[in-house]
């Protein structure tokens, strides 16, 4: 599993980077329409490649299906399914906003935009996980935000074929995916808490991905 992190993360970047000039095409071609079509498409596409992973895995999936989805009287006798519809919303919301501003920005301002994540997700998992980060870890946040920002303002000055409005809906829009990140760690713990006995004794596994994905 090692070897297999440093080519995961190249392809990372390079469907990331794919990615964004595809979403700049896609905004420059559809215009105002495009994050009307992007939103369907993006949900469609979504829909099939998590059903097809899902039927994939098969019988680890539906062994845990009926308790993530359980629905109890009182939210803590409900199952994970709670945090994850709450971070699929706050998903979906951040995707919106994410196409309805994509055709007002270069495809540079956009990602650089977009980078306003990482400090929203380090500030929500340390308010509702209570994460803490060592000194190292706040000083990488802080060069990324700094670096957004610096050449957020050196283009301010052209302003070019960016819409600084626009540029500061994206930035503040990614809480609402950087809230979702947090919520499905959320559920992680709540499921290896909740079947902590379970899963030492052998009878229970961690929820499988593909449901909390």
């Amino acid at each position: 599993m090692k070897k297999q992190v440093p080519v995961l993360m190249l392809l990372v970047v390079i469907f990331g980077t794919l990615n964004s000039f595809a979403g700049r095409i896609k905004a420059a071609t559809l215009g105002r329409y495009s994050g009307v079509v992007s939103g369907i498409l993006d949900a469609i596409v979504y829909a099939l490649f998590y059903l097809g992973l899902t039927a994939f895995k098969g019988e680890a999936v539906r062994k845990q299906v009926g308790r993530v989805m359980k629905v109890g009287k009182t939210w803590r006798t409900t199952g994970i399914c709670k945090f994850l519809i709450i971070a699929g919303l706050s998903d979906q919301i951040g995707s919106i906003f994410g196409f309805v501003c994509q055709p007002y920005l270069t495809v540079l301002m956009y990602s650089l935009m977009n980078q306003a994540i990482v400090p929203f997700t380090v500030a929500l998992s340390m308010l509702i996980l209570r994460s803490r980060y060592i000194a190292v870890e706040v000083c990488s946040v802080c060069v990324v935000a700094a670096a957004a920002v610096t050449c957020v303002l050196s283009s301010a000055h052209g302003h070019g074929n960016n819409d600084m409005g626009m540029a500061a809906l994206t930035a503040v829009t990614t809480c609402f995916p950087a809230g979702a990140y947090v919520l499905k760690e959320l559920a992680f713990q709540d499921w290896s808490e909740t079947h902590e006995e379970e899963i030492l004794a052998g009878s229970e596994e961690p929820v499988n991905v593909f449901l909390v994905g």
